[in-house]
């Protein structure tokens, strides 16, 4: 088990026992859930940084400094690490390297932490734009986005069907408690 928090240390917890295992420190707060791929563990530190660090040990592999300052949570996918907290930009690094592959410029901040990714599309919200988006993967080019609300997650996927929470404003007053059910592949709203 890999855990983090405000004391700016990344643990590795025995899952049968909860006994340390090892502890680094990643020189700024961990707020969000690390992504574990093979021996690899991805975590993303206040301060703009994402830090992979090898499973067994807690040795820190690669660092790459973002430009953010949220600490999101990575997403990994198909030697791929997807970060969104870069100041106003997706970011795509390779996993083995912590090498950036792309940069997406987004106009303004990206919500709710880690991206969803399927298949070979990567998909997230930005709630100042009220909106829901899916990138390609592989490049980082926009493949659609749609009006959902003031969506603040992840959006969670099931098979073709994309949902995401869509706190609904009428005449300037948040509402809230909505959830949006949209076609992954086309971003089209189905209710």
């Amino acid at each position: 088990v890999f855990v983090g928090g405000g004391d700016e240390t990344v643990y590795a917890l025995d899952a049968a026992t909860g006994r340390k295992v090892w502890a680094t420190k990643a020189g700024g707060k961990v707020l969000g859930s690390p992504a574990v791929v093979e021996n690899r563990v991805y975590i993303g530190v206040t301060g703009g940084r994402i830090l992979c660090l090898d499973a067994a040990k807690g040795r820190i592999v690669w660092e790459f400094a973002t430009g953010g300052d949220d600490g999101a949570s990575p997403a990994v996918s198909d030697g791929r690490v997807f970060v969104e907290n870069a100041p106003d930009a997706i970011l795509c690094l390779d996993a083995a390297t912590g090498k950036k592959i792309w940069e997406c410029p987004m106009a303004g901040k990206v919500h709710g932490s880690p991206l969803s990714v399927l298949g070979k599309r990567l998909y997230g919200a930005k709630g100042d734009e009220a909106a829901v988006f899916c990138l390609e993967a592989e490049t980082g080019k926009e493949v659609w986005r749609c009006e959902a609300g003031r969506a603040c997650a992840s959006p969670a996927i099931s098979g073709e069907r994309l949902f995401v929470d869509a706190d609904l404003e009428e005449d300037g007053i948040i509402t809230g408690g909505a959830l949006a059910h949209m076609d992954a592949r086309t971003g089209a709203r189905v209710w």
